[in-house]
């Protein structure tokens, strides 16, 4: 990391955030309670262990609903593991075990980054 610059980590960390803020707030999202809401049931830790975090406040700053779009569409894609922990901590707004919730925050950078070499190739 240059000077005061975030890393890919830290960017995609704060678009989290965001994302779990919209999709609490779109009134067009399925209850995530529901069963039939499908990609948006998510699981309930049963208690707090000492590697795991609770979730910060939510960001003040306007959300961006295209990102939020874009990244529900990554979420969408991620293995069943790491879209559950990103949902419990950044929608549900519950405690996940840290190093857990790192690694599914590092598989959605890997997504974007996918996404965006498959972009490159396509466009020649």
């Amino acid at each position: 990391m240059k000077g005061d610059s975030l890393s890919d980590f830290d960017l995609m960390w704060g678009r989290l955030l965001m994302w779990g803020r919209w999709g609490r707030q779109d009134t067009c999202r399925p209850d995530p309670e529901s069963v039939v809401a499908g990609i948006y049931h998510m699981g309930r830790a049963d208690r707090k262990g000492d590697d795991e975090e609770d979730a910060p406040e939510d960001p003040p700053e306007p959300i961006n609903a295209r990102d939020c779009d874009n990244l529900d569409g990554f979420i969408r894609q991620l293995r069943g593991d790491h879209r559950k922990h990103i949902r419990i901590y950044f929608y549900k707004r519950q405690h996940v075990y840290r190093p857990l919730l790192d690694e599914a925050v590092r598989a959605m950078c890997d997504a974007e980054e996918a996404n965006q070499r498959t972009n490159r190739r396509m466009r020649g």
